[in-house]
């Protein structure tokens, strides 16, 4: 069971590190737009309403996983955009005259474009550790082939995301092969804490997990919107093909989600 989740997550991430390889960035475009549906769908029809229905039982009259999921965008808006735009201006200052607007552009892009990946590369690591600890701690055959479906098929797609996402922002091999060894191994170990667990999560385990799926749930908005689709569609070329592959991600996290 561990080697097939762990291959199933990797085997996403190599086509599309491999693809990126042979045909370089230019032809990530329209795959980064695909993740992105994939991505969108994934925070908002699987990990958000998991979430919101857990932490609505036990405080049933707010909607606590929705206010978790917007302060971990709003996070993410804060680092990005308004504290590493301030420190690549700062470092745009000490560069010589007429060259320190640029310098400070290139700064940021290059911060930011890597920390998306890395965002991503947490959120889809957390998701990964939950939906492994649900998994190792089915007690009955079914119910473990049940949810070890629905584990491969989310891992798979997720993996490739992630994949596009450190191809597209740069990130070199060197480092990106490890991140994508590390992502695979998260369901893993999610599986071996599951089942050193005595009985799923109940209590106020089981509001952790769904306070951090919430905030996953966030951080998947925001790559999804701001970073990946604002990426593809702010200056990018066949912006109604990337729209289908978009809507196609969202269809196959759709049908994900039901399972």
């Amino acid at each position: 069971m561990v080697p097939v989740v762990f291959v199933a997550a990797w085997g996403g991430g190599w086509i599309a590190l491999r693809s990126a390889r042979q045909s370089g960035l230019s032809g990530l475009g329209k795959a980064n737009a695909f993740a992105s549906g994939i991505v969108l769908g994934t925070g908002l029809l699987h990990m958000l309403p998991e979430s919101a229905a857990t932490l609505g039982r036990a405080i049933p009259d707010y909607p606590v996983a929705f206010l978790l999921a917007g302060a971990a965008f709003l996070m993410l808006l804060l680092i990005e955009h308004v504290l590493l735009a301030q420190r690549g201006h700062h470092h745009g200052e000490l560069a010589p005259h007429g060259q320190h607007e640029l310098a400070g552009e290139l700064a940021v892009h290059a911060v930011e474009s890597q920390m998306s990946a890395y965002a991503l590369l947490a959120a889809l690591s957390v998701h990964s550790v939950l939906a492994g600890i649900a998994l190792g701690a089915q007690s009955t055959l079914d119910g473990a082939l049940a949810v070890l479906i629905a584990v491969l098929a989310h891992k798979t797609t997720e993996g490739f995301a992630l994949g596009v996402s450190l191809a597209r922002n740069r990130v070199p091999p060197t480092t990106a092969w490890p991140l994508l060894v590390g992502f695979s191994a998260a369901a893993p170990l999610g599986i071996g804490l599951g089942a050193l667990a005595t009985a799923s999560a109940s209590g106020i385990g089981e509001l952790f997990e769904a306070s951090f799926s919430a905030i996953a749930a966030g951080t998947f908005l925001y790559i999804s919107s701001l970073d990946m689709i604002g990426e593809e569609f702010s200056h990018g070329d066949q912006p109604f093909a990337k729209w289908c592959l978009a809507v196609t991600g969202l269809a196959i996290a759709a049908a994900l989600a039901a399972v």
